[in-house]
């Protein structure tokens, strides 16, 4: 078998996966050779950005032929790295972004933020896209903006709640103020390259793909036909309206809670509906009902039509659900507050069960409907755990050891601070739980930016000490104007986690 023509043994390996690859590269040097030019050095193309500069830096290139480098290097990849994340020390970088004081209308209130290569994009409540350097957490530049800051009958309380970010390949796409349009720039150069207009309303919230850009905008999807691979030709091919939701006598109205998450072959919307009649008190005494739309997009960027239209509404025991993440492998995980019956042989005012709320992660099989994992609490106030994002088949969780919601308050602003969320990494289908010690995170709505070598984490934390203005401070060298109370203030800091070159303790 040694003697092999070298495209016969290449036909053998080519359907091998990478456990039965390494041990087929231990069974002589002949066999080594051909899985290390072929396969392994095929594992190192493919890796992203966070893992690939790291690589260039060691002397590797997509043109490498030194059989030890790509050895060494694929292991470190493949193995060491993954340790890194659950034992290691990473070397980390953090530095004071920005202070937010409500009321302010120039907030540095983080909204979104987006990564592409070395550069963080944060999106200020303002709809003003602030560029910063990974490695330094210094400010690059300000995104180009259109229009006026504030146009005549604009909500401004509306136009304060949020930025939508989304961001493929070297395509950005971001929220105007007043959240009509879709601004787009070239990643590479944050140069403004088109804007998209929907007439439809208010945009609640965007995804983007390779192919193909969605807007949730009047209850309804609004899709453009892009090449996320040329920003600079982006203007979008606009592909059609479709309503959310079919008319029903059921529901009297929807509420403003849309969201929706895309890969590469499907699109999930979830909504909330009013009931025109609640349903029963033993079953529970919600006004709303949520619902998951699933639809396949198709080579072109055609959105189909629902998978499963007539089971679509979750059960009437979830209460909300906060969060979801999609995989590329078409895995949903949603946290959600489901309503449980605390005993059979509770009884409730008017003969009613009692029931508690408890948070739980489920993972869906989006293609099939299926529910094929769990990650269940006791109650909503025990430990919480938030989806963050798939990589692969583990999902990473923020656990929170108290109710979500507000923020972690301080008044001191060293590293002494007693942080009180953490982060995991679950894997589903052995349901093991892996705690990565390393990481500190202030507060559930830190925004967590995971690539395969690298964490970033923006965190907004409250102080106790007031923050003085310029206003404030004229007051104090001029006694006769009228005394002010003194005005709170939110830090916005940054904090980056190398996992490639770990700290030796």
């Amino acid at each position: 078998m040694i003697n092999l023509p070298t495209e016969v043994i290449e036909n053998i390996v080519v359907s091998l996966d990478m456990k039965t690859l390494i041990l087929f590269s231990h069974v002589c040097t002949r066999f080594r050779e051909v899985v290390v030019t072929r396969h392994f050095q095929n594992y190192l193309t493919q890796q992203e950005w966070s893992i690939t500069k790291q690589l260039r830096m060691c002397g590797w290139s997509e043109t490498c032929e030194s059989l030890s480098l790509i050895v060494n290097l694929f292991w470190r990849v493949h193995r060491h790295l993954e340790l890194a994340w659950t034992s290691g020390h990473p070397s980390r970088t953090s530095s004071v972004l920005g202070v937010w004081v409500p009321g302010e209308p120039d907030s540095f209130r983080v909204t979104d933020t987006a990564i592409y290569k070395d550069k963080l994009y944060l999106g200020l409540s303002c709809c003003r896209v602030q560029v910063y350097d990974i490695n330094s957490l210094l400010q690059v530049t300000t995104l180009e903006t259109t229009g006026a800051p504030t146009e005549p009958g604009q909500d401004l309380e509306l136009d304060r709640r949020s930025c939508k970010l989304a961001q493929h390949n070297r395509t950005l796409a971001v929220t105007n103020v007043s959240r009509t349009k879709v601004r787009l720039y070239n990643c590479d150069t944050d140069h403004l390259v088109g804007e998209i207009e929907t007439r439809a309303g208010h945009i609640y919230n965007l995804v983007i793909n390779d192919r193909l850009l969605v807007c949730l905008s009047g209850w309804s999807l609004l899709s453009w036909r892009i090449d996320s691979a040329r920003p600079d030709t982006v203007r979008g091919r606009f592909m059609g309206l479709c309503p959310d939701f079919e008319p029903s006598d059921q529901y009297q109205n929807w509420l403003e809670i849309h969201s929706a998450a895309l890969n590469a072959n499907y699109l999930v919307t979830r909504a909330t509906r009013t009931l025109v009649n609640p349903a029963p008190a033993n079953v529970s005494q919600t006004r709303s009902r949520i619902f998951l739309h699933v639809r396949r997009i198709g080579p072109d960027g055609f959105i189909n039509s629902l998978l499963r239209p007539n089971d679509t509404a979750l059960d009437f025991n979830v209460v909300e659900l906060n969060s979801m993440k999609l995989s590329e492998s078409n895995l949903l995980a949603t946290m959600v507050m489901m309503r449980h019956e605390s005993s059979e042989h509770s009884v409730g005012p008017g003969g009613a069960g009692v029931y508690y709320l408890r948070y739980v992660i489920q993972v869906i099989n989006i293609v099939t409907g299926e529910t094929i994992a769990s990650m269940p609490t006791q109650s909503i106030l025990s430990s919480v755990q938030i989806p963050v994002c798939w990589r692969g088949d583990a999902l990473y969780v923020k656990i929170v050891p108290k109710p979500v919601g507000g923020f972690y308050s301080s008044d001191s602003d060293g590293e002494e601070d007693v942080y009180e969320v953490s982060l995991a990494k679950w894997n589903y289908l052995s349901d093991q739980l892996t705690n990565i010690p390393s990481v500190q995170v202030s507060s559930s709505s830190d925004f967590m930016n995971i690539e395969a070598a690298r964490l970033v984490v923006i965190s907004t934390k409250f102080s106790h000490r007031p923050f003085v203005s310029l206003m404030e401070q004229e007051d104090v060298e001029h006694p006769d104007h009228e005394a002010q109370e003194p005005m709170p203030r939110f830090t916005v800091k940054a904090s980056t986690y190398d996992f490639w070159n770990l700290v030796e303790t």
